[in-house]
């Protein structure tokens, strides 16, 4: 999903789909506009390209597609980021904070 800001302004919020398709160890492409760069580790979980260009997004697939070893090893990287993003962790991590800000 190479999004990009549009002309209004609007962005992609956060890129949940790119968590979704790490939970199933597929490696993602998305642009680096927007929510995508927090969802994606570029280079480990995927690969974020300028989404204005035909260029970035071909050479980003062709990569993935022609280097199967790089590409599994991104998806199991994206498995492993994406289980560290579950809400029931992030609540926790939220909440470890708030009780040491408490102290």
């Amino acid at each position: 999903m190479a999004n990009r800001k549009d002309e209004g302004g609007d962005v992609e919020g956060f890129g949940i789909v790119f968590l979704e398709a790490g939970c199933f160890e597929k490696p993602v492409i998305g642009g680096k506009e927007g929510g995508s760069v927090d969802a994606i580790l570029d280079g480990k979980t995927g690969l974020l390209v300028d989404g204005r260009s035909v260029d970035d997004i071909a050479t980003a697939i062709i990569k993935l597609c022609s280097d199967r070893s790089t590409a599994l090893k991104m998806g199991q990287e994206g498995r492993i980021h994406a289980s560290n993003l579950t809400h029931k962790k992030m609540f926790e991590r939220y909440q470890a904070e708030m009780m040491a800000r408490q102290l």
